[in-house]
């Protein structure tokens, strides 16, 4: 159950935390490091059942039915040494004991799953956890967000019809201050150089505006549904309405811009999985997303809760979901999604719901983060075959009596090195190479 109070000032604020009302000021006392990420991300309530992931499942059937098989072998070459030869029943028991070993089944996952992450996080890709990377390469679908998410949230052309006053702009900055949105951000940084007033009562209907009092003043800033105005349809843009006290002073409209490289991502990522585009705004930009990005399964005028559901649709066709928002309307769709991705004009503006922080910047590496997860499943399949490959080969000698303890106690651990050795350098090499700079010559 969620517990709400009101803080006062100079309480401490506890990472998990979040805020309801207008803007706050915040005195940080201590540095923000991965461990508080980390432990607020693996909160039971952020928490989703993940697709079944078969590879650390095999991992651990093998591992758990090993020492059963050896301890069979063992007995199998006991009663067959002293049936034919008994001087040499000690030493071939001793040496499959010895040169049967499980620890490179042990080993293969966290190694080859670890330099990955390392990888990826110096490259402004922040991973959950080493299981996401499984799930990752299991995706079939991939669902955008438009807004701040395949648009740049931080470059945007603002215009506004109608005429304000001095105090309306003032109430209108003030207004915007208190939401991330980026729209809101965008409304903002137009009224750059005006001070900002106390709104009261501010409160922010996720995916469709703000509203705020100020002495006689009820301000609203949205949506035409949210604003009760009739929609004005001769704008080919997205159009963010302006109430006071339920009468129309005007109305923003918006010239996004698409994401650099975004064609190359959608020409990439519709190679092996089906793309989607689910937006809460109006559908005013279909034909340039259609003609321009070639995302033809795209669908407008989504609330939050529509979002949600349509993840929740494909997901019951077997299929397995990527969602790709900018955090803020799209908690709910990242979280129900298989894997969400939150893109990030600032790390520290995301969303526990994600199982993914992608920098914005990194957003052409989409693909990459794809198939670096793909060929990274590959090197665990492979070290497993070389596992059992020597596994094979050092217990037909031990059971044979060709192969003394001495010589297995060498070569047992000279295979989880072999194994260590293999997945690191292996993994090293297919990350920089997916993430390299030129890595939309890449396919995979």
């Amino acid at each position: 159950m969620l517990k709400f109070s009101e803080a006062q000032k100079n309480d401490l604020l506890y990472a998990g935390g979040k805020q309801y009302g207008s803007t706050i000021k915040v005195r940080i006392n201590k540095k923000v490091n991965n461990s508080y990420l980390t432990q607020l991300w693996n909160k039971e309530v952020f928490n989703k059942n993940q697709k079944t992931h078969n590879i650390s499942k095999l991992s651990n059937l093998v591992s758990k039915y090993f020492t059963i098989a050896i301890l069979f072998i063992s007995l199998f070459t006991a009663i067959f040494w002293i049936i034919n030869d008994i001087q040499l029943l000690w030493n071939s028991v001793t040496s499959v004991l010895i040169v049967a070993c499980p620890c490179a089944l042990a080993l293969s996952i966290p190694f080859t799953y670890g330099s990955i992450l390392r990888h990826l996080g110096k490259q402004g890709i922040y991973l959950k956890n080493d299981t996401i990377i499984e799930t990752i390469s299991m995706i079939t679908d991939i669902v955008f967000d438009k807004t701040g998410t395949i648009t740049q949230a931080n470059k945007m052309d603002v215009e506004f019809k109608g005429r304000l006053t001095s105090e309306e702009e003032q109430l209108i900055k003030s207004l915007v201050t208190n939401s991330t949105h980026p729209l809101s951000i965008a409304i903002n940084e137009f009224f750059s150089k005006i001070e900002i007033l106390s709104i009261s009562n501010f409160k922010e209907v996720i995916g469709f505006g703000l509203y705020g009092e100020y002495k006689d003043f009820k301000i609203k800033i949205g949506s035409s549904e949210f604003t009760g105005i009739t929609h004005n349809n001769q704008h080919l843009t997205t159009q963010v309405y302006i109430t006071f006290n339920n009468v129309l002073a005007g109305e923003f409209l918006f010239k996004q811009h698409y994401r650099n490289g975004l064609q190359e991502v959608v020409k990439m990522l519709q190679k092996k999985h089906t793309v989607h585009l689910v937006s809460g705004d109006n559908n005013k930009e279909k034909d340039v997303i259609i003609n321009n990005y070639n995302i033809h399964r795209c669908i407008f005028d989504q609330s939050p809760e529509d979002k949600l559901n349509y993840i929740n649709e494909i997901q019951e066709k077997g299929n397995t979901t990527l969602m790709v928002g900018d955090g803020l309307n799209d908690a709910g769709a990242l979280k129900q999604s298989d894997i969400g991705i939150a893109i990030s004009e600032n790390i520290h503006h995301f969303t526990p719901a994600c199982d993914v922080i992608l920098e914005s910047k990194q957003f052409n590496k989409i693909s990459d983060i794809i198939k670096l997860c793909t060929n990274g499943i590959y090197i665990v399949k492979l070290s497993f075959i070389i596992s059992f490959i020597y596994n094979i080969i050092g217990l037909y000698y031990a059971v044979s009596g060709l192969l003394s303890p001495i010589t297995a106690a060498i070569l047992m651990p000279l295979s989880s090195i072999t194994i260590v050795l293999f997945t690191t350098i292996t993994s090293n090499i297919i990350s920089k190479k997916a993430l390299a700079v030129d890595k939309q010559q890449y396919e995979y």
